[in-house]
Order: structure tokens, then sequence, then C-alpha cells
């Protein structure tokens, strides 16, 4: 067996585990949630570390865990194989002793973003307890700077899209979090025209986390977590997220590749700054196009979402132009004209 077959049979078979055991987490005490932070956080470990294996992190962090039986042999817990695939959850000691070795590993496997995965759509919680969870940079963008923290609580921005890409050029843990919570106000206010501006800027903000570490491992995992929680859950006067076509991973390989490609011939650009230009098509109407959330009726069937239908029916032709013109040799700048006729 190849170097490369090697590989992709040992990452199939761990997706392959992390996913078994999303569904057996059923709760209440132990989610899907619980799974993938775990693995994320285990990720981020191995990377402080530059370590190859859960034995070697072991050794590295916890040494006390290995010893000597009756007979001699060399033992171990062996526990760090099972957060590896988010079989089992670190106590609140070893995150703690943990990140003492290693900063900031605490900080990503308790991150209020979780608790924000956890919660029922419809259930009840703190909006402004939550956001103040979060760090400064990103409450400015919720709270307004004069009232920090008057009696009675703080006061807030009033709700504009002008705040969504302000969250979207943060992109990260803490960009997703904000969302989340301020998609969960808008859900639970029956404001579902919002919810859906939040979700496009969610799913923004993901197809752009997914290529950062640690999270860029999981993309999987992760976008069948927010299709679940947030992307299915919209119906916005009969328009929604339509993945029925739509392969997410794949969004996020072309978004890497051309990110690659644009840092080989200017190493100074930024990461983040690049990718948001992508998205918004400064590289490219086709790029725009192929990487644009899709949006379309909920109920395509429905006689009443006919002009939704089309509209729709019109963003997937752009979206194919979009990926035919990008490996076409002649790469043109816009469609040709015709292309609306169906």
């Amino acid at each position: 067996m190849t170097d490369i077959k090697y590989k992709e049979t040992q990452n199939q078979r761990f997706h392959g585990s992390l996913r078994k055991n999303m569904v057996e987490a059923t709760g209440p005490k132990r989610t899907e949630i619980d799974v993938i932070r775990t693995a994320i956080w285990y990720a981020q470990v191995k990377q402080k570390l530059s370590a190859n294996t859960a034995y070697e992190i072991e050794r590295k962090l916890e040494p006390n865990a290995f010893g000597f039986n009756k007979y001699h042999d060399e033992y171990h817990t062996n526990k760090w194989s099972k957060y590896q695939v988010g079989e089992r959850t670190p106590n609140k000691a070893l995150i703690a002793s943990v990140d003492c070795q290693l900063s900031g590993t605490q900080y990503l496997i308790d991150h209020v973003l979780w608790k924000c995965l956890k919660v029922d759509i419809n259930g009840a919680f703190d909006v402004d307890s939550w956001i103040k969870e979060l760090r400064p940079n990103i409450q400015q963008v919720i709270f307004e700077d004069s009232f920090p923290n008057v009696v009675g609580g703080v006061r807030r921005i009033k709700f504009s899209e002008v705040q969504l890409k302000m969250l979207e050029r943060k992109a990260g843990i803490e960009a997703l979090a904000c969302l989340m919570i301020l998609f969960h106000e808008s859900y639970s206010e029956g404001n579902y025209e919002r919810a859906l501006d939040i979700g496009i800027s969610l799913y923004r903000v993901l197809l752009i986390a997914c290529n950062t570490l640690p999270f860029k491992h999981f993309t999987t995992e992760l976008f069948y977590i927010f299709d679940k929680k947030v992307f299915s859950q919209i119906d916005a006067n009969g328009l929604g997220f339509r993945f029925d076509e739509f392969n997410f991973v794949e969004a996020v390989e072309l978004l890497n590749t051309l990110l690659l490609v644009i840092e080989d011939s200017n190493q100074s650009v930024s990461s983040l700054d690049t990718m948001i230009k992508l998205i918004d098509g400064g590289h490219g109407f086709d790029i725009m196009c192929v990487l644009r959330a899709p949006i379309g009726p909920v109920n395509p069937e429905s006689k009443s979402n006919q002009k939704l239908s089309q509209k729709f029916k019109m963003q997937e032709k752009l979206r194919t132009w979009g990926r035919e013109n990008l490996s076409s040799s002649n790469r043109a700048k816009f469609p040709q004209a015709n292309l609306h006729i169906v």
C-alpha cells in the first residue's frame, strides 16, 4: 500500500469513527456537539505539540499515566486515542492541566459556540450574557460603546446588514458563535427573514473557518451540525437553503485551492481578506457564482413558489457556468447573454 493510499484509508477510518460516535452520543449529558468539540480540541493539542500519535501526546502531557504492572509490563490509560475521535470527553481538571502547558486549548473546547449549538432552537436563553462571553472586538459589533455596563444591562446596536458584514470580516470561532446567538434570537422571535440573512452569513463564515486550523479537518462534520441546527431549519416565506445538489466540502476545497494560487503569487496578502474577496466576487464573477449560498424555494413543487423556483434555477445555471468557466483555458468575465433562456 502506498503512503497516499494508507493516509486515505486512515482518514476514512478516522471520520467513520467520528461520525459513529456522533450518532451514538444521544445525550442529555453527552451529545454530538461534545464529540466534535473534543475531536477538534485533540487536533489543536496535537498541532501545538507537533505530535504524530495519541501515544506521543499522552507521553508528553501525562507522563504519570504510564507505569508497570506486577509482571513488569508497561501500561498506560490509552484515553487520548478516545479523545481523538470524541469517544470520551476530557474532564475539567485535564482540560485545565493541558491549557497550562498549551495555552488556548481550554478556550477552544469550552467556547460558547458549543453551548450555542447544543441549545434547542426554540429554547430560552439570555442573548446579552452569551454575547458577553465573546471577545471585546465581537461585542463592539453588537453593543454600543457608550453604554458598556449600564445598570440593567447594555444597549444593543440596531441589527443591520453592516453588522453581518463586520462579523464576516472577523471570521472564526468568535464570529460563528455570535452569528449563532443572533440566529437563535431571530428564530425564537419568529423573524425568519432575518434568520435567513444571518444563516447566509453563517454559511460564508463557516466556508472560511473550514479553511483554517483546527477546523479544516472537520469540514464534513461541522457542515452536518450547522445544516441540522441552522440551514435546514430556515423557511422565510418559502425561501431557504437548498443543499440537495450543492456540495459544501467541494466549495471549501475550491476556496482553498484559489487561496493557495493567490498566496503563491503574492505572499504578503491576508488569507482572511483574500477569502472574503473571493467569496464576494473580487477575483471573478464566476468564483462568486460557484461559492454563493444555495438559496431557493423550500418547497419547489408549490405553485406559489414558481417565481422563486425560476430565480433558483437561474442561480444554479450561473453556478454551473462558473464551474465550467473556471476550468476553461479562455476564462470569460461574464456569462453569455442568452444564459437566462431555459
